[in-house]
């Protein structure tokens, strides 16, 4: 039988373990959050050093480079050919470059400008997913865990200490995630057009980021609040949004500069359907061998194949 001074016991120590708990968490918050800055400005250290001669590069290096050097000289987003004929930048997309020329405005030569850009990108990385678990994760200390995964990781050091477009694009998909987050919690609207405009942006400093504006545009109309119509109004608002830079590359590249989209000579249906058919032969191929009774099977004209695997799929 449990005497009273044992529920007295109890008691006590269930309003120690609270105060307790409510003294030690704004301080671990604090202490977090000092070492998200901590191991930012590590992170930081690590670029500088691995780029003490220089970033390195390859051939997309030089275009990027070439590019920012020709805007700067009001020359134009592009570069010289071999026979002198300039070419603008269509096949990269052009932000890169922009914001190589925009560094490069407060001081330093482009090279440097790459160098100073991946340190600040980096430590903005580190900073934004240390934010990212600190404030939205059940256990901030998930925010120091999470900085220490992404400089374990060998390939995100290699490109934070080379010329390339791939540390600005994965800071902007962070970024859009975090904004994403706070609309989501907050309604604001401002936060949706902000995600929107890093959507928008990752798509200029990398074409992949064509995928992230269709995945933020599902995430809105499946998270956001309010009522079915109110949320594929929001979804679309987000997506045109979004789309509006690219767009707008797109229709100058085509109209202003090469005749082409992001590179790629307009083939029209017939000539996408004629370089897509090796692909469509090897799939077609690959996925009738996986019927079974082949022996019977073979005989099969290929377009009988294609017609029942398109019914099937």
């Amino acid at each position: 039988m449990s005497t009273p001074s044992k529920y007295v016991r109890s008691g006590s120590q269930k309003i120690f373990a609270v105060r307790a708990n409510a003294w030690l968490r704004p301080r671990l918050l604090v202490l977090y959050a000092i070492l998200i800055g901590l191991l930012s400005l590590f992170g930081a250290w690590l670029v500088f050093y691995g780029t003490a001669l220089s970033p390195w590069g390859g051939a997309d290096s030089v275009e990027y480079l070439v590019s920012a050097r020709n805007m700067l000289r009001g020359i134009g987003i592009g570069y010289y050919s071999p026979t002198g004929i300039f070419y603008w930048i269509s096949l990269h997309p052009p932000f890169y470059s922009i914001m190589l020329g925009a560094v490069s405005l407060l001081g330093p030569d482009l090279i440097d400008a790459a160098r100073w850009l991946n340190i600040v990108v980096f430590v903005l990385i580190l900073g934004l997913t240390g934010l990212l678990f600190w404030r939205y994760s059940s256990s901030p200390a998930l925010s120091i865990l999470a900085g220490l995964l992404i400089m374990a990781f060998s390939q995100m050091l290699v490109m934070a200490t080379a010329a390339m477009s791939e540390p600005l694009f994965i800071f902007l998909c962070i970024l859009h995630g975090l904004l994403l987050i706070l609309y989501f919690r907050t309604g604001h609207m401002r936060f949706l057009l902000l995600a929107a405009l890093a959507a928008g942006l990752s798509a200029l400093a990398r074409y992949i980021g064509i995928a992230l504006i269709g995945a933020g545009a599902v995430s809105v109309f499946l998270f956001c609040r309010g009522n079915w119509f109110g949320k594929f109004m929001q979804s679309v608002r987000y997506f045109v949004l979004a789309c509006l830079p690219l767009a707008a590359w797109f229709g100058w590249s085509y109209f202003g500069a090469n005749h082409s989209v992001a590179g790629r000579t307009s083939l029209g249906l017939s000539g996408i359907l004629g370089r897509l058919q090796p692909f469509r032969l090897a799939m077609v191929g690959t996925l009738w061998g996986w019927m079974p009774l082949q022996n019977k099977l073979a005989h099969i004209p290929y377009r009988e194949q294609l017609a029942f695997l398109g019914l099937v799929v």
